[in-house]
Order: C-alpha cells, then sequence, then structure tokens
C-alpha cells in the first residue's frame, strides 16, 4: 500500500492583498497605522531595511497577510517621510 499526501490535505494560504499605508515604524518589526492599528512587519530583505528606520513616518506598499489572526506585512516598497 502506498500512501500519498496531495495539495487537498494542505491548509488553504491566507489571501494576500496589496495595500498602500502611512505610518511609524515601532520596534520588534512593527508598523504603528495613521488608524493606530499595529502590524507586523515580515522579516525579509525589505522589512529588515524598514525596521531600521524606527520612529520614523514612512509610506510603504506592501502585502498584507494574516497569521495566527495578526495582520503582517511583506514590504514591497517603502519612503521615509521624516528627514
Amino acid at each position: 500500500i502506498i500512501l500519498t499526501l496531495g495539495a487537498a490535505w494542505l491548509p488553504p494560504a491566507a489571501a494576500a492583498e496589496t495595500v498602500s499605508l502611512a505610518g511609524r515604524v515601532q520596534e520588534e518589526f512593527q508598523l504603528q497605522g495613521e488608524d493606530g492599528q499595529l502590524y507586523d512587519l515580515a522579516e525579509t530583505i525589505k522589512g529588515e531595511d524598514l525596521s531600521r528606520h524606527r520612529g520614523k513616518a514612512v509610506r510603504l506598499q506592501a502585502r498584507l497577510t494574516q497569521v495566527d489572526g495578526l495582520p503582517v506585512l511583506t514590504v514591497l516598497t517603502f519612503e521615509v517621510l521624516d528627514p
């Protein structure tokens, strides 16, 4: 008997949507949006680059997903607004 597990056994991937946000970079890979919502930043190269601007106002485009019920941003592009 041969058992195989196909894609039907995998949980569905979280749908990602591309969003534009403005906010302020917080500590520990987080962004606080202008509306007060906290977002985790995915630990990618661009996420790491953005996290270096702690305390600065930024505008970004990112893919928004939910991981364990929390909003996570995978940064695509960003611009630092503070000098």
